[in-house]
């Protein structure tokens, strides 16, 4: 078979794909293309635009920019290795950092840790775990270096402050216990915060590549459906993670999975990545392949030029159709979930 046929041409009548495909493939049976493949999506390379389910460009924020932040995800555990990985990401133009830690620094060791960087030049997102900590110092921090909607606290409980974020944690693997998480999330927010939610949404991504596509597209149809239901309430950010639980003790490994995990995040249209170290398992050789974590974000950049695409794989005939499928099952079992 031509590439032609097997280009997506809408305009082509089913008669006549079948027609060029019997001219192309002389004594074949070409009376009908049709086969099962996995997730029982039924595949039809005849398929017209009438026939076609289609959810057309998935934007959340259709005002902004279409261009995600390469970053990586640092570990606050002591201030000397914090220091040292800080400084190999601001050499190897990280966007983005995403922080957690269990304890929150005072301000004075806030202004030592950031000596010298301008946090206007990068997105810092701060994750505390422990809801005994007090975020007051860390906020006054924020206020002090950087603006709302640059820097993120993401804190228990969502103090009425325009530099607090929530978030919500999601897999991406089964439907029902994605549904499960973004329930959680919203049923954590507070009813009486008055200003507009900052809400990260952090997805943790799978090794499988098509299947992380599918699955944010549906992900952000969710959300946009949440977004005109409570209009001007919420404002999601889409973060790509990659748990470091997944990595193997070959950091070539880890740097292939986090690859192709990366690329595929990027296809879906998320608004940050933050990866690990592929040398999570090697702390001697820790600074080698944290840059490799940047670099491979940048090769995305610079040579794939993917960022700035607004949905690019918006049309593609199973994406569509598993985008949809997984969004309508999505909205479903959310709706169970959040049934009093």
């Amino acid at each position: 078979m031509s590439v032609d046929a097997l280009g997506d041409w809408p305009w082509q009548t089913r008669d006549q794909w079948c027609a060029q495909l019997r001219r192309e493939n002389p004594g074949k049976d070409c009376g009908n293309y049709q086969k099962p493949v996995f997730e029982g999506v039924v595949s039809d390379p005849f398929t017209t635009l009438a026939e076609r389910p289609r959810s057309g460009h998935i934007c959340l924020r259709p005002d902004a920019t279409a261009q995600w932040k390469p970053g990586v995800h640092l570990p606050f555990e002591n201030e000397a290795a914090f220091v040292r990985s800080l400084g190999i990401c601001l050499e190897n133009g990280v966007e983005y950092l995403s922080v957690s830690s269990s304890y929150l620094p005072t301000f004075v060791s806030l202004k030592r840790l950031f000596e010298g960087v301008h946090l206007s030049y990068i997105t810092l997102r701060w994750t505390c775990t422990d809801p005994r900590q007090n975020p007051g110092e860390l906020l006054s921090f924020m206020e002090e270096r950087s603006t709302s909607g640059q820097a993120f606290v993401c804190f228990p409980g969502v103090p009425e402050n325009s530099f607090c974020a929530t978030e919500m944690r999601l897999v991406l693997d089964d439907p029902a216990a994605i549904a499960k998480g973004i329930s959680d999330g919203l049923l954590q927010i507070q009813d009486d915060v008055p200003q507009r939610i900052s809400c990260f949404v952090n997805l943790e991504l799978s090794e499988d590549f098509i299947r992380n596509i599918y699955l944010i597209r549906a992900v952000k149809l969710v959300l946009i459906h949440i977004d005109k239901a409570f209009p001007g309430r919420f404002r999601f950010y889409l973060d790509g993670q990659f748990a470091t639980e997944k990595l193997t003790e070959d950091p070539y490994k880890n740097l292939i999975a986090l690859s192709a995990a990366a690329a595929s995040a990027v296809l879906a249209e998320i608004d940050f990545l933050s990866l690990p170290s592929a040398g999570y398992q090697h702390p001697q050789d820790c600074d080698r392949w944290l840059r490799s974590s940047l670099h491979l974000q940048h090769i995305l950049v610079q040579e794939a030029r993917l960022q700035g695409m607004r949905d690019a794989l918006a049309g593609a005939y199973y994406i569509e159709r598993m985008t949809i499928q997984c969004a309508d099952r999505l909205l479903a079992e959310l709706l169970k979930e959040l049934e009093p």
